[in-house]
């Protein structure tokens, strides 16, 4: 998983929760149209509810535990960014 697997994921749906991170969320818009601007991120939920990896998995072609394991290795890779840099870049979405 990269960060542009991220863009494509959050643009898809109206939640997405990254396990043990947070989650971003998708306000609705007048005319359904994606906006960068009506994402929210909380730090609150970070419960693994399997929507992401089955997600990922299916739009991949890959396994379940294929897709946990990459999805945790990006997580980890955002929070070493996050801890060393102070931020973490989305192209076309902002910074966290």
């Amino acid at each position: 998983m990269d960060s542009n697997d991220l863009v494509n994921i959050i643009t898809n749906n109206s939640r997405i929760i990254l396990p043990d991170f947070g989650a971003f969320l998708l306000k609705d818009s007048e005319n359904n149209e994606f906006k960068p601007g009506n994402i929210t991120f909380s730090p609150f939920l970070k419960y693994n509810d399997g929507v992401l990896e089955e997600y990922f998995a299916k739009s991949k072609g890959i396994t379940k535990e294929e897709s946990i394991k990459q999805i945790k290795a990006f997580i980890e890779q955002v929070k070493k960014q996050i801890n060393e840099s102070g931020y973490f870049t989305i192209e076309g979405i902002g910074k966290l």
